[in-house]
């Protein structure tokens, strides 16, 4: 049995030219290691980002661990009885390396239609980071800011992504405040699964 106090290094990677490890990859690096030492079935249903990191990440799997004081993000899992959820944390440790991320490859086949944007085929990377790229495309569309950028702080889903080639993924804004916080639904094949929230970082 996994010694829920154990720290599993994620081996995180930066993305494009990023100085920082991107939200998504966030995601995707718990989901799969939930999957790996917690169990098959077991998937990320909600990630909330508290600061961003710089450097390579651990994840604990116990929610005990929430007050570890360099968590950067906190999560919760869905089809597993036996564990709720649990912290990434930011080590010392470097990334351990800087891998090609393309988000035009992402976006520039969407279309956006009123507050909605869709891509109608997968790209080539995780689903996470296609909705991620499609909310940040729709938010400079629709909410542009000159105070800073939008970035990703959560994400909250009913069923886990679906990864097949089948699988299209829509995003519409549902509500933004004061021009600094929105939330948007998160659709696939036209059916809404869960949402994401965003926030203007400032320069």
């Amino acid at each position: 049995m996994l010694d829920r106090n154990k720290r599993i290094e994620l081996r995180m990677s930066l993305k494009g030219q990023r100085q920082y490890v991107q939200g998504g990859d966030m995601y995707a690096h718990a989901d799969k290691a939930a999957k790996r030492h917690i169990g098959s079935a077991c998937w990320v249903n909600e990630l909330t980002i508290r600061k961003m990191a710089f450097a390579d990440c651990d994840i604990i799997f116990s929610n005990l661990a929430a007050t570890h004081h360099r968590v950067v993000a906190t999560f919760t899992l869905g089809g597993c009885a036996d564990c709720e959820g649990g912290v990434i944390v930011e080590t010392d440790r470097p990334p351990i390396g800087r891998v090609e991320f393309d988000e035009a490859h992402i976006v520039g086949p969407s279309e956006v239609t009123g507050n909605t944007i869709s891509r109608h085929n997968r790209s080539r990377y995780e689903p996470i980071e296609e909705v991620v790229a499609l909310t940040k495309h729709l938010h400079q569309i629709l909410v542009p800011t000159s105070r800073g950028r939008w970035i990703f702080t959560k994400v909250n889903l009913t069923e886990p992504f679906d990864s097949s080639v089948e699988a299209s993924y829509s995003v519409t804004v549902e509500n933004v405040l004061a021009s600094r916080v929105s939330a948007s639904s998160l659709l696939s094949n036209g059916r809404k699964f869960g949402t994401i929230t965003f926030i203007v970082m400032q320069s």
